[in-house]
């Protein structure tokens, strides 16, 4: 018995205790897991789903409107070139102004590709240079690391400055009304713009009215003797005269 008179040493039962922390502990850890995976399955569900829905929304204006290769709106380097494309015809055909944002908007992509590719590759160096011990590479490679950083985030808001511009374009040609309203939305909340561009996808509210054919302009009559013209008679085939029989005079 020992001093305080229950009859069992106490310390004899603290493995069984730290046996069942752990496995709580492990269940925690399991429950957490599970969540964060959930999270992400979730996060990627909803950016398959915004990006359909984005590039079918572009993908049904660049068709509708005859922009050449509609189908890059589905690549997503392709996808800034098409929404450029869609706000200079709305600056040329409303406007008259000759743009070239979507010229502009793919450079600034391929720049931001760029500019990653350089951090990559300084963060590999950095960290071989770290491996054999060469502090001053290292450090070099770290240097180029923050210069990269400093690259892509400027050349990330210009880029994005210039698609917000091509994007109210878009929004002007398709709901004019609601355009400034479609685009402070879809700068403060990002994730309410492709379903801004799915449901504005058939609508040209703020497009000029397309051009007829010149022979439904003209007038009436003028219609139809253009018509007329345009018919073929078929060569008929003389038919020789033959003589009537004489009849014998009545007598």
């Amino acid at each position: 018995m020992n001093q305080f008179g229950y009859g069992y040493d106490y310390y004899e039962y603290m493995p069984d205790v730290q046996a069942s922390s752990g496995v709580e502990a492990g269940a925690v850890a399991g429950v957490f897991m599970g969540i964060l995976m959930a999270f992400y399955f979730v996060m990627i569900a909803m950016g398959i789903v915004f990006y359909i829905l984005q590039s079918l929304g572009v993908y049904t204006m660049a068709k509708r409107r005859g922009i050449r290769k509609p189908w890059l709106a589905w690549i997503p380097m392709g996808d800034v070139w098409i929404i450029g494309s869609l706000s200079d015809q709305y600056q040329y055909v409303k406007m008259g102004k000759v743009t070239n944002r979507r010229k502009v908007l793919l450079i600034l992509y391929i720049l931001v590709l760029a500019v990653v590719a350089l951090i990559f590759g300084s963060m590999i160096s950095a960290m071989v240079n770290i491996a054999l011990s060469n502090d001053g590479a290292a450090v070099m490679g770290f240097g180029g690391m923050m210069l990269g950083y400093l690259g892509i985030f400027a050349t990330s808001i210009v880029m994005l400055v210039f698609e917000y511009i091509a994007l109210y374009d878009i929004f002007r040609s398709c709901s004019p009304d609601n355009s400034v309203l479609y685009l402070v939305l879809s700068i403060l909340f990002p994730v309410t713009l492709p379903f801004f561009l799915f449901f504005n996808r058939n609508k040209d509210e703020g497009m000029p009215p397309r051009k007829q054919p010149v022979v439904e302009q003209l007038p009436e009559e003028i219609c139809e003797e253009t018509l007329a013209e345009q018919i073929v008679e078929e060569p008929v085939e003389e038919v020789a005269e033959v003589p009537a029989e004489e009849t014998p005079a009545e007598e």
